[in-house]
């Protein structure tokens, strides 16, 4: 049975599991009155976790990546996107469709497609869309849900049964998470692009490794983007990559330390990684020493 478990409790435990860090570092759970939440402190420097939320990434590259229509101008020139048609909230439902209709039976897109809303998280209001039939329902849903979020994305189908899961710290790929499609999206009309994971598992693939890390040491170079979880597809035609969306307050820890073996390890690697650069961050003067704990003897 899983519970809904965010980082800042993992957080508390990891400083529990290694007292080495007490000298350097003190916590506060300030979780009440705004949920789960935690405040380090270090060497006079606060680092504030707030559910999801962490301290590392650079404010810029957090609303780049919310907005799935500036990450996809951003990036795809630099890492493979799903092609994608941008339709502003301005435009009529009916136009949209009209659109999209065309497109499809000019080749310019062909089904099934993904129609998504521009800043919405975790899935929400995500179709995967297959005829004319359900084009009109989808896209009125998506509008719906998205009322908030700007514009609405109409997005080439990546087909696979592989779509992972990649968490990533400081560049590094940490864990590489099969969510396990097969048999899922096939028994799914509408709605549910990627809010269902099948049974995970761990994959250990060094050079699938290296593929992905050249994809989080951009982010993490280029952006900004510290601490995340990616969403990619191994496209079933010819292997390769898909960036779906990137999260730049990745959740769904429980399901690693509940549901995937080996997931504890990821955890405890992400987390200790965390306190870590905390204490390098906070001794301006070990800033290049590549291993604080070596360095100053802790561990």
């Amino acid at each position: 049975m899983t519970t809904n478990k965010y980082l800042p409790q993992y957080l508390i435990k990891a400083c529990k599991q290694h007292p080495e860090y007490g000298r350097l570092i003190t916590y506060k759970n300030i979780s009440e009155g705004v949920g789960p939440a935690l405040s380090i402190r270090a060497n006079g420097q606060e680092f504030d976790f707030v559910f999801s939320q962490s301290p590392f990434n650079d404010e810029a590259a957090i609303a780049l990546i919310v907005d799935k229509e500036s990450a996809q101008e951003a990036l795809s020139s630099h890492i493979l996107m799903p092609a994608t048609t941008i339709f502003s909230k301005s435009e009529s439902l009916h136009d949209i469709t009209a659109l999209v209709q065309s497109m499809i039976a000019s080749g310019e897109m062909e089904y099934p497609i993904v129609v998504k809303p521009n800043k919405e998280s975790l899935s929400k209001g995500g179709f995967i869309v297959r005829d004319d039939a359900e084009l009109q329902e989808c896209v009125t849903r998506c509008s719906e849900i998205s009322h908030s979020s700007g514009s609405i994305l109409v997005q080439e189908y990546i087909p696979s049964d592989t779509e992972l899961r990649v968490m990533f710290f400081e560049g590094e790929v940490i864990g590489i998470i099969n969510k396990n499609l097969a048999n899922i999206e096939n028994t799914r009309v509408g709605p549910g692009v990627e809010d269902e994971w099948g049974k995970v598992f761990l994959i250990h693939d060094e050079e699938l490794k290296d593929r992905l890390t050249e994809i989080t040491r951009f982010l993490t170079e280029q952006h900004g983007l510290v601490y995340g979880g990616l969403d990619v597809r191994i496209d079933a035609r010819n292997g390769d990559l898909y960036l779906l969306e990137a999260n730049p307050a990745p959740m769904g820890y429980e399901i690693l330390e509940f549901k995937l073996e080996g997931g504890q390890e990821i955890i405890d690697k992400i987390t200790s990684k965390m306190l870590d650069k905390i204490v390098r961050d906070s001794q301006p003067a070990l800033k290049s020493t590549p291993n604080v704990m070596a360095a100053m003897n802790l561990g």
